[in-house]
C-alpha cells in the first residue's frame, strides 16, 4: 500500500486531498463558533451547522454528473479556490467588524455547495493516478487520510481559537454574556479562517502539479441538460425514499445537540 507514495503524482495527489480535508473540518469548527460567540443563541449555531452541511450531502449526490461530463482535477481546483476565497473574506471581515450573520450563514451554505463537489470529484480523478491493481489500495489511503483528517482539523481548529477564548473565559463570567466575549474572540477566529484559506491555498497548488493520465471517455448522456436531468432526479430520489428523508431529519437533530454541547463549553470558566 504504502508504495504507492513512490509515485510523484499520487503522492502530490494525496497531500492536496489531505489538506483540503483539514480545512474543511476546521471550518466546521469555525463556522458554529463564529454564531455561537456573535449570537449565544444554540438554536442558531445548529443552524449553520445544517446550513452548510445539508447542501454539501444533496448535491454530493449531483456531483459526479458535473465531474463526468468535465474534468475532475479542474472540479476539485475549482472547489479549493471557491473555498479559499470564502474563508478568507470571512477573516477579513471579522478581523475589521464588518461580518453580521446573515452573511455568515451566506457564506456558510456557499461553502457547503463548493464543498459538495471536491470529493465526487477527487474520487473519479484517482483511477486516472494509478494503475486498477492499485485502485483499492489507493482507495484505502485516502479512506484513513479522511478519518485522520477528521480527527486533526478540529484539534488544530481548537488550538488557533483557544489561546483568545481562554483569556476570554478567565477574565469574564458566564453571566456577563457569551456574546459579549466575541470581540475579544474574533482575533482567534480570524485567525481559524486564515488558517483555513492557507489550508484551501496548499491544496490548489499543490493540484496544479497533478498530471492525470487520460481515460476513455464515453459520450452517452452527456446531451445538454443532462446534468440537470440528473439533479432533479436526484431530488426526487431524496424525497421519494424514506429512510433518506429520515437521515436529513437525523442530521439536522445531531447538529442542534452538537450546538448545545458547543453553548455548555463555551459556559466552562
Amino acid at each position: 500500500m504504502l508504495k504507492l507514495f513512490r509515485q510523484k503524482n499520487f503522492s502530490i495527489f494525496w497531500f492536496g486531498e489531505t489538506i483540503s480535508i483539514i480545512g474543511d473540518q476546521i471550518s466546521l469548527i469555525a463556522f458554529p463558533w463564529l454564531v455561537l460567540q456573535m449570537t449565544g443563541s444554540a438554536a442558531l449555531t445548529g443552524l449553520v451547522f445544517a446550513v452548510q452541511g445539508i447542501p454539501r450531502a444533496f448535491l454530493m449526490l449531483a456531483g459526479g454528473a458535473l465531474v463526468d461530463r468535465t474534468s475532475p482535477r479542474f472540479v476539485m481546483l475549482s472547489s479549493n479556490l471557491i473555498r479559499m476565497i470564502l474563508v478568507l473574506s470571512l477573516a477579513y471581515l471579522i478581523s475589521n467588524d464588518a461580518v453580521g450573520i446573515p452573511t455568515v450563514f451566506l457564506m456558510a451554505f456557499a461553502f457547503g455547495v463548493a464543498d459538495a463537489f471536491f470529493y465526487p470529484a477527487s474520487t473519479s480523478m484517482l483511477p486516472s493516478l494509478v494503475r486498477r491493481s492499485e485502485l483499492q489500495s489507493g482507495n484505502a489511503i485516502i479512506q484513513m487520510t479522511l478519518h485522520l483528517g477528521m480527527t486533526v482539523g478540529p484539534v488544530l481548529a481548537a488550538i488557533i481559537i483557544a489561546g483568545e477564548i481562554s483569556s476570554v473565559t478567565q477574565q469574564d463570567t458566564v453571566s456577563e454574556g457569551i456574546s459579549s466575549n466575541f470581540d475579544a474572540d474574533k482575533q482567534g477566529l480570524s485567525r481559524a479562517f486564515y488558517v483555513d484559506a492557507m489550508t484551501f491555498a496548499l491544496s490548489f497548488l499543490s493540484l496544479l502539479f497533478v498530471k492525470a493520465r487520460p481515460l476513455e471517455e464515453s459520450i452517452e448522456d452527456k446531451s445538454s441538460g443532462s446534468i440537470y436531468k440528473e439533479i432533479k432526479n436526484a431530488a426526487r430520489w431524496v424525497i421519494s425514499i424514506p429512510a433518506v428523508k429520515l437521515g436529513f431529519v437525523g442530521m439536522a437533530v445531531i447538529h442542534f445537540f452538537y450546538a448545545n454541547d458547543f453553548c455548555w463549553y463555551s459556559s466552562l470558566g
